[in-house]
């Protein structure tokens, strides 16, 4: 499997590197530095002759710095390639401000350059030095660095983490004191979205397509949403992130960088300052934002005690009014977008993991067709890459009704052989080959910050009270109100869902095609779905509330309150030989013929089908094989989803859902999870 198609090659080339990690001990440096520098290391994308060296204040040996840089490798991290890894790796321990250790650092780079072969004379060298700390130390340690380590002899290059200041005049007050000391060509400013590869993907849509340029503007497009959910509150960081709050921490950085490129004009080239350029651009016609346009919220623990709500952290002050969520609405003062709204939505604690850009076009003035839903491009950046179209078409068959589907482009369908890289990973290749495309220039940063600090000195001010929202939930009251009450979207109201494409569905078993109705993500709440009926959002389709599914069960609950008969589970094995293949075929004509079944008036020959498919599904199931093994569900790996189920004595094929949100999820093994959760059994299998 390739690691990703197109990356510069010229990382491989032979040239003598150090990448110095300040702040090896920390997390940063743990879950994101050192498993994207293995990345590429594993993809042989780092120079032939490199050698990292961490600094930090911790004292540790060699083995502990090896165990805990190496934690979150997803690899075992005693194959050969970590060992490899680990051979180029070093660890200095120092303070911060210390002219000494700082000088012994530098006398460990020119000892492991002579060991790489250091030939001396003009050969190309580079010095690459990553600060995963703090913004309270930046300076210090860049005039550490600017002092006692840097050599004017090679090329040297500045990492320098988010946050950059905490208002407009912090962040000038920055860029002033680390532009004395480094050039703007020698500073990177990483935001890791902008590694993502949705987001780098949008130039390439943009611009290389007529059709999405032609209608890229004011005339066609009604509004456009920029949604970031995560599932997760501020656990283990609340006293960090109450300094901050969700406007610093995304909104201001994050999802302005991904505004700034859906809305610019096209660059000159692809060169990094002509796309800097048209960034920069867009964001000086950016109007401030009004307090009036803004919605906040923070989380509070849920009503059964089961999640925290964000003052219950011991680090967090009992009467913080920093929100854990925003949604606001700006405007781009250009000829291009004058007059469209953009919402901008970003919480924690949120009911599920989410980031994407909604663009919603007008209304489309046909007599022929009244009343239609609006045309949709959605780009989902993650969990799941993905392009989609909402489009309207005729409904198949004798039938003259509309209805809404999608043209639809998910990742790992398309790419199933393409390894999507860690957008750190794809950020520190982009240092390494000194490109300054996706990284963050001094007055883009700039005007980010005189866009969103008249708003947040204003909320500190009045000192604005946050409304509360349920950990797990949609977000405050209003949320799903607000895109249609301060930016006029429209809801669709055609029922539509969309799903991503699975790669399982077109290679491994017919069900997961034909059962388009029952093998969609579930968000019922704690274990409805093991009752005879149970509905959910529209979530995943809309983001904006409207619209439902329920669904009941056509027989009577079991003794153990599933629907259908009673008797138990069996596993069907897709890939278990014939028995397992009828299975999957039988499993398909019950669900196609259930479907069938569903008008008014139920036909014999179809009664007949539904008669003969539960018999081979039963006889399937029964002689598949069983397996005893751990949960392999897509709550505790996204890549796995479950596989129909059949439920003895009954006429039907169940489903257990995809993504419930179980707080006791961690691979256990399958009786334990039986019992904990009354699901009976259920398994899944890889796409």
């Amino acid at each position: 499997m390739s690691f990703v198609g197109g990356l510069d090659e010229a990382a491989k080339h032979d040239v003598l590197t150090t990448i110095v990690v300040f702040g090896a001990s920390g997390d940063l440096a743990k879950k994101k530095t050192y498993p994207a520098l293995f990345h590429l290391f594993e993809q042989g994308l780092l120079p032939k002759r490199t050698r990292i060296i961490g600094y930090a204040r911790t004292q540790m040996d060699r083995d502990k710095f090896v165990a805990r840089v190496t934690s979150f490798f997803k690899v075992d991290v005693e194959s050969p390639a970590v060992k490899r890894f680990v051979g180029i790796c070093e660890y200095v321990s120092g303070q911060y401000d210390a002219a000494a250790d700082f000088q012994r650092l530098r006398g460990e780079i020119d000892t492991n350059e002579q060991a790489m072969g250091k030939r001396g004379g003009g050969e190309e060298r580079v010095h690459i030095y990553y600060l995963a700390l703090p913004p309270s130390v930046f300076v210090s340690v860049g005039e550490q660095i600017r002092s006692n380590v840097y050599d004017g002899t090679c090329t040297n290059r500045v990492v320098i983490e988010k946050p950059f200041g905490h208002d407009l005049e912090s962040s000038r007050q920055l860029s002033k004191d680390i532009g004395a000391l480094f050039s703007e060509d020698e500073i990177y400013r990483i935001d890791h979205y902008l590694g993502k590869e949705m987001v780098k993907n949008l130039l390439a849509l943009r611009f290389a397509n007529v059709f999405y340029e032609a209608v890229w503007s004011h005339n066609y497009i009604s509004n456009v949403q920029l949604i970031f959910k995560e599932p997760f509150g501020t656990e283990g960081r609340g006293g960090y992130f109450d300094e901050f709050g969700i406007i610093r921490d995304v909104v201001q950085n994050h999802l302005l960088q991904v505004l700034s490129i859906v809305a610019m004009n096209q660059p000159k080239s692809l060169g990094a300052e002509d796309i800097r350029d048209r960034k920069t651009e867009v964001l000086r016609r950016i109007l401030p934002i009004q307090l009036e346009d803004t919605l906040l919220g923070q989380y509070v623990g849920t009503r059964d005690g089961s999640k925290p709500g964000y003052k219950d952290d011991d680090t967090v002050p009992k009467d913080s009014t920093t929100a854990t969520f925003a949604q606001c609405v700006l405007h781009v003062d250009n000829d291009r977008w004058r007059g469209v709204p953009w919402v901008i939505k970003a919480g924690k604690a949120l009911d599920e993991a989410k980031m994407l850009v909604r663009i919603q076009f007008k209304d489309m003035p046909n007599p022929l067709f009244p009343n239609l839903p609006r045309n949709e491009l959605v780009l989902q950046v993650s969990p799941k890459e993905s392009v989609y179209i909402k489009t309207i078409v005729k409904e198949p068959g004798l039938s003259t009704n509309l209805a809404m589907s999608e043209l639809d482009l998910s990742y790992k369908t398309r790419y199933q052989d393409i390894k999507i890289p860690d957008a750190y990973a794809t950020l520190i290749l982009d240092v390494l080959n000194g490109d300054h495309s996706n990284f963050v220039r001094s007055d883009e940063l700039d005007e980010a910050w005189r866009i969103f600090t008249p708003l947040l000195h204003q909320i500190e001010a009045e000192q604005v009270v946050p409304l509360p929202y349920e950990y797990g939930s949609r977000g405050p009251k209003g949320v799903d109100e607000f895109p249609s009450e301060r930016a006029g979207y429209k809801l669709s109201n055609k029922e539509y869902h969309w799903r991503p494409k699975s790669s399982a569905a077109s290679t491994t078993t017919t069900t997961t095609t034909t059962t388009t109705n029952r093998n969609r993500n579930c968000n019922c709440s704690d274990d409805a779905h093991s009752n005879t009926t149970y509905s959910r959002s529209n979530d995943n389709n809309n983001d904006n509330g409207g619209g439902s599914e329920s669904w009941q069960s056509a027989g009577p609950s079991s003794p153990d309150g599933l629907p259908g008969g009673g008797g138990g589970l069996q596993r069907v094995v897709v890939n278990g030989g014939s028995g397992a293949a009828a299975a999957d075929t039988a499993a398909a004509a019950t669900n196609s013929a259930a479907a069938t079944t569903t008008t008014t008036t139920t036909t014999v020959a179809a009664a007949a089908t539904l008669a003969a498919a539960a018999a081979a599904a039963a006889a399937a199931a029964a002689a598949a094989e069983y397996r005893s093994e751990q949960c392999e569900c897509s709550q505790c790996n996204p890549n796995y989803y479950i596989v129909p189920i059949h439920v003895l004595f009954s006429s039907r094929v169940e489903y257990a859902c995809r993504d419930c949100k179980f707080s006791t999820h961690s691979c256990i093994d399958v009786q334990q999870h039986e019992v904990a959760r009354g699901h009976r059994r259920w398994y899944s299998y890889p796409q």
